[in-house]
């Protein structure tokens, strides 16, 4: 079997295009990807082996993404705004003295009444990118856009399919072995 191909070498316009989607059921590795996943992966929970789990953890990332939009991947933290005290809306200002003023959504926090102060990748899928990362080192540019993508909510959906790529090619040319003793399994 091959080498792994460096991030570098993966054309994402012609080897992951619409064509070549996990999504579509019809990815570049699609035949290996779903007979490895029916192998190594439990229908529930961790895998035992680092092989299923990397593939689990791969298709895990795939599916937040593209069915939940990664809402669940990304942990916002949150301060009350300072602008409107935290209530939304803040004082109109009135030019005519017989007119009440009224009030307006707060133009810095949009009316939410608190504004994003930092946001992270949560702590389930960080788990999986470190473990893909740790295993896997041609993925890490790959890791690296998908981190970007969750917290910045870009778009650029293909690079699931070159994670994906890179994982089955990984299981496919490496002996599998049990999970690092200190992954967290929940």
């Amino acid at each position: 079997m091959g080498k792994l191909k460096k991030f570098g070498e993966f054309n994402t316009i012609n080897e992951n295009s619409v064509e070549n989607s996990y999504w579509n059921g019809t990815g570049k590795h699609q035949e290996e990807y779903d007979k490895l996943y029916s192998e190594l992966v439990p229908s529930s929970g961790s895998s035992e082996t680092l092989n299923g789990e990397l593939l689990r953890a791969a298709s895990r990332l795939y599916h937040e993404n593209f069915n939940n939009g990664n809402c669940n991947a990304k942990s916002d933290n949150w301060e009350y705004c300072s602008h409107c005290s935290g209530s939304g809306e803040v004082e109109e200002e009135s030019y005519d003295d017989e007119e009440e003023a009224g009030y307006t959504e707060c133009p810095e926090c949009w009316g939410e009444g608190k504004v994003e102060e930092t946001a992270e990748v949560s702590e389930f899928y960080d788990k999986f990118l470190t473990l893909i990362e740790n295993n896997i080192p041609e993925a890490r540019k790959t890791i690296d856009t998908i981190k970007n993508i969750i917290l910045s909510g870009n778009d650029n959906n293909y690079v699931y399919d070159t994670l994906i790529d890179q994982v089955v090619e990984y299981v496919k040319n490496n002996e599998d072995k049990p999970l690092p003793e200190n992954y967290d399994r929940d």
